[in-house]
């Protein structure tokens, strides 16, 4: 769905989605992780509970890039 046709249809579209800290903690619970593993970046190694949060964060949130960026400390040419 398009961010703006969601804002269009119901202005206060944003209040409703989860929040940030909402999602990380029901990662990490389904996970079993500490919230600190989803800030950590391992070359070479998935983090599954990492990528389920971002994941979610861009779906559920529909955050940009760059926000997304800032949260999970990731640092390339797509988040800046």
């Amino acid at each position: 769905m398009d961010q703006k046709k969601i804002n269009k249809e119901i202005p206060s579209s944003r209040e409703l989605l989860p929040d940030r800290d909402r999602i990380i903690d029901e990662v990490c619970r389904f996970f079993s992780v500490k919230d600190i593993e989803l800030m950590k970046v391992r070359r070479g190694k998935r983090n599954n509970a990492r990528n389920a949060a971002i994941y979610l964060t861009r779906k559920l949130r529909m955050d940009t890039f760059k926000e997304i960026g800032k949260q999970y400390k990731i640092d390339n040419g797509r988040t800046r």
